[in-house]
């Protein structure tokens, strides 16, 4: 099983609905209960306005986690401008996750880092919903990998399955999901090596016999609902 706590940074990027911000919270959590060093979550998704995870900030530090974003600026204002703190976690921590959006803004976003990414050996991975719009089948996925490799400049090296309908998902939807998604890995030649499991679908707190069988030797990520839209 491939160990996604194994390098820094670990840089999560996806499109809307993806599912990729829970991803990055579930990881988060995950590597504090796994390291005794510092682990850092750096939002620096500038695209998605409502899903954030400084929305859970509170929450996250309480675990151990510490979470950074581009402060300087107020709620709601996208520029892709870095403050020293989120450099320095990118360079120097022991243990980052960042959370980061695709498409042009995440291609300069993460422009300014992409020397200290390459230099600690970090990593690309891409969170991938079928279920969401451009990613229903294989060829989309395909296409829409290359296109995310290419925007942020750095190779997507992994994919994160999260085939999912939100509280509405049922194991079928997971299980044809990730069928979709496999034969989308083929065609891009990037690996699965994770899969999303809702929190709805845990049994009494562990992963049910159904996902452990389809993840064959992809790790497992609780996925659950930390965020909610402003007006909720």
């Amino acid at each position: 099983m491939t160990d996604l706590f194994c390098r820094t940074p670990l840089i999560l990027a996806g499109a809307f609905g993806s599912g990729k911000t829970e991803i990055s919270l579930s990881l988060a959590l995950e590597a504090r209960s796994r390291r005794s060093g510092e682990v850092v979550l750096v939002d620096l998704d500038l695209v998605t306005p409502f899903f954030r995870t400084r929305d859970a900030v509170e929450n996250l530090e309480d675990a151990g986690v510490k979470v950074l974003y581009p402060s300087s600026f107020p709620r709601g204002v996208d520029l892709p401008i870095l403050p020293p703190a989120v450099v320095e976690a990118v360079e120097l921590s022991e243990f980052a996750v960042i959370d980061l959006g695709g498409g042009r803004m995440g291609s300069r976003v993460l422009g300014g880092l992409a020397q200290s990414v390459a230099s600690r050996d970090g990593r690309v991975v891409a969170v991938v919903n079928p279920f969401r719009p451009m990613s229903g089948d294989p060829e989309s996925i395909a296409r829409g990998l290359d296109d995310l490799s290419s925007d942020l400049r750095l190779p997507v090296d992994a994919i994160i399955a999260n085939p999912n309908l939100g509280t509405a998902t049922e194991p079928t939807h997971v299980k044809d999901g990730l069928s979709i998604l496999r034969r989308g890995s083929e065609r891009a030649g990037i690996p699965i090596i994770a899969l999303g499991v809702g929190e709805h679908l845990m049994v009494d707190g562990n992963y049910p016999r159904w996902a452990r069988d389809i993840a064959e030797d992809c790790m497992l990520i609780e996925v659950g609902r930390r965020l909610r839209l402003d007006w909720e």
